[in-house]
Formats: structure tokens, sequence, C-alpha cells
């Protein structure tokens, strides 16, 4: 079985995200991707989105990393 992790800090969707993930910093993301790869996970996942909609900042959040895509 494959099991995923969701990157803490790496977006504010506000139904979802919690008051300790705005204090995070690069570096403290870092750290735990690579516990979870220590810990066996198959991927680490960060939501990605361009652009948003004004009408969707209330559910869908306003703050979201660009993450790289490698091959």
């Amino acid at each position: 079985m494959k099991f995923h992790i969701f990157l803490p800090g790496c977006v504010h969707t506000p139904p979802i995200t919690q008051p300790w993930e705005f204090t995070l910093t690069g570096p403290d993301v870092v750290r735990v991707a690579q516990a979870a790869d220590q810990l066996g996970f198959e991927s680490v996942l960060i939501a990605e989105h361009f652009v948003g909609g004004t009408p969707h900042v209330d559910t869908s959040g306003s703050h979201f990393v660009d993450a790289p895509h490698r091959p």
C-alpha cells in the first residue's frame, strides 16, 4: 500500500489550514518532507494553482506554492 502526505504550510485554505502552519518557514517544510521520506511515504503532495478567481479565495485560499515539475 502506498501512502502520501500533503506538505503543511504550502497552501492557506481556510477550511483546512491549521493556525500553526502560518509559522512554518521554508526549512521547516523541507524537514517535514525529509521526515516523510525517512518514514517511507510514497510521495509528498503540494497544491498548485497559477490563477484563482476572487470568488474562490474564501474557500480555496489565497496562497499556493509554485512547485517545479521534475521528470
